[in-house]
């Protein structure tokens, strides 16, 4: 999923319908927000090749759940309208985009599929109007949708193996950006260097936005190794929470909801901050070792 982050005057929604109308253009302008209605945006995923989502300032837990199906493939049921046993089944695989002045993208699963893009201010002398933009554009349209299949087709038929490397979690992407790089002179370091910068931020981004993360990491702060047992490690984390002027609501309220919590952001925390714990059952409770690489 392409997120496109940056100020206002940075040029997001611009952006974002110059690529609406090149990969999958529309008569209507770009698809605004989320859409209304419990079933909304399911069908707008269902109908739409390309689906772009317009200056959001955030977004909820099924939201983003929806949006992870969506850029890997998956299917939704929903009962038929005034039917009680027939079903509709709405097949969600789209492209998606999105943009806002903030990193809206929150959950650790649906970050892990996005490709997350800073853009600039557009500064004033740069600035032209929309009509002499979209007149630039629609004369370079030819030329850039002409490149783009020269690459694609030339990446379809490549059929040189990938050396094996390192690969981040969308495997297939990444082998398919090499691919495309190859065609653009670009070597496999190159581009695997470019995901995997993106990966770091993604990483970060989940860290400094979850509150159990950043918890952890002051714990883990002046010391290589914790054991404890997940009710004393919630209350360890909570006084740390209080201590830096956090509300207590915004931990969990439960020991099996810390350990869900955790498991969510494991792969995050190992790969930016090297924090790393395992969980063993005892006779009495469940002990949590952690520990820094």
């Amino acid at each position: 999923m392409l997120v496109l982050t940056g100020e206002k005057g940075a040029g997001k929604s611009s952006a974002l319908r110059k690529l609406e109308s090149l990969i999958d253009p529309k008569a209507t302008d770009v698809g605004g927000g989320i859409p209304k209605g419990s079933d909304g945006l399911e069908l707008k995923l269902n109908n739409n090749y390309f689906t772009s989502l317009d200056n959001l300032s955030s977004l909820s837990r099924r939201v983003s759940d929806i949006l992870a199906v969506a850029v890997t493939g998956g299917s939704v049921s929903k009962r038929a309208l005034y039917q009680n046993t027939n079903e509709i089944v709405l097949d969600l695989k789209s492209v998606v985009a999105m943009n806002g002045v903030s990193l809206v993208a929150k959950e650790s699963d649906l970050l892990d599929r996005s490709l997350i893009i800073a853009l600039k201010r557009i500064e004033p002398d740069e600035i032209v109007t929309e009509e002499a933009l979209q007149n630039q554009f629609e004369e370079d349209r030819p030329k850039i949708l002409g490149c783009i299949f020269k690459v694609l087709a030339a990446a379809f038929y490549d059929k040189e193996p990938v050396e094996k490397q390192k690969l981040i979690r969308m495997a297939d992407f990444h082998v398919a950006c090499i691919k495309a790089g190859r065609v653009l002179g670009m070597a496999e370091e190159e581009v695997s260097e470019i995901l995997w910068k993106n990966q770091k931020n993604i990483n970060r981004s989940t860290l400094d936005g979850d509150v159990v993360a950043l918890c952890i990491m002051e714990l883990m702060k002046k010391r290589k190794k914790y054991t404890n047992s997940m009710s004393m490690l919630l209350c360890d984390l909570q006084d740390i929470a209080a201590e830096n002027g956090m509300a207590g609501n915004v931990l969990p309220k439960t020991p099996n909801h810390l350990r869900i919590r955790i498991d969510k952001i494991k792969s995050n925390l190992e790969n930016e901050s090297g924090i790393h714990y395992e969980v063993k059952p005892t006779s009495t409770f469940k002990e949590i070792t952690i520990w820094k690489k």
